[in-house]
């Protein structure tokens, strides 16, 4: 599922690109070398089309998951056949100017929405870094599909009014999970009202989807540097005491292309951020989770 969505999702927006690239007409010497590259980059994916929107419909099939028991793949499988859950899932893939999200899951509705941006882009650099979020998209949101869908085979009652409270499948542990809000982190509190909601990094049901997004990123951050590098670039990554200042001065073969990209991401991710300051329970765990899934970097 998640390699078809995305097949679908990076040809879709490749297409557009390039047949961006292929109507513009720039004379800045600059300029011309850079579109070149953009049309070579995009042209890996698709030929040119115009900005569509496209439906899609992917098949469900558990019995190909990962950690699934078998109760639960039997289940699935009876309910389907009684028409009692649908065998797939709706996926729009939309063009939108400067969109506030990348992506989202609709449970009511069965449907993932990705969200692609139709501004104008003039670089490779560019060009790539959408790529990565349209991967990264595609992959958050079909997990809080799986999230819901696992919830109910688990016969959890997921789809509960905003501000009281729940459970659902994919949360942190109960130790670390919110005390005072839903899982969609709306305030339980009689004095708030339900559509009161704190910052999204901080909703127990995002927590193991928007980690998995801050992994790769940082993944594709770190294969960019000297490996001798990277560890010091994660310990500021996830807001700890960092010597990477003192690394990356120290190895005189780093080109200026090299140092300027680890001085744009040394900075504490937004996540890590979020949670450190306001979630210390819930930043240690995340930090302990990151560290588990980089560490081969290192």
């Amino acid at each position: 599922m998640q390699e078809k969505l995305t097949s679908v999702a990076v040809r879709i927006y490749a297409s557009a690109v390039l047949y961006d690239a292929l109507r513009r007409h720039p004379r800045d010497y600059n300029a011309i070398v850079e579109k070149n590259k953009l049309i070579a980059a995009a042209r890996k994916f698709a030929e040119p089309h115009k900005y569509k929107n496209i439906s899609i419909f992917l098949d469900v099939d558990i019995n190909e998951w990962k950690y699934i028991d078998e109760n639960k793949k039997k289940l699935f499988n009876s309910w389907v056949k009684e028409d009692l859950t649908d065998d797939s899932i709706r996926c729009d893939i939309l063009f939108v100017k400067n969109p506030k999200l990348v992506g989202q899951y609709f449970p009511v509705e069965n449907k993932i929405e990705i969200y692609l941006n139709i501004s104008r882009i003039y670089d490779v650099d560019n060009f790539n870094y959408n790529i990565e979020l349209i991967i990264s998209s595609v992959r958050h949101e079909l997990q809080h599909f799986a999230q819901f869908l696992l919830s109910k085979l688990s016969r959890i009652d997921y789809n509960i009014p905003q501000g009281k409270p729940g459970n659902m499948t994919g949360l942190p542990s109960r130790k670390i999970r919110s005390k005072d809000q839903d899982y969609y982190g709306h305030y339980l509190m009689p004095n708030q009202t339900s559509d009161q909601a704190s910052e999204h990094d901080l909703h127990d049901s995002e927590f193991y989807t928007n980690l998995a997004d801050t992994i790769h990123e940082f993944v594709v951050v770190a294969r960019a540097i000297p490996r001798e590098i990277r560890q010091e670039l994660a310990k500021a990554w996830v807001g700890e005491n960092s010597n990477y200042k003192k690394m990356y001065y120290s190895l005189p073969y780093l080109t200026q292309v090299q140092i300027n990209k680890i001085i744009k991401n040394i900075n504490v991710h937004r996540l890590f951020k979020a949670l450190r300051e306001k979630d210390i329970g819930k930043w240690k765990k995340a930090v302990k989770e990151f560290y588990s899934a980089v560490s081969y970097l290192f």
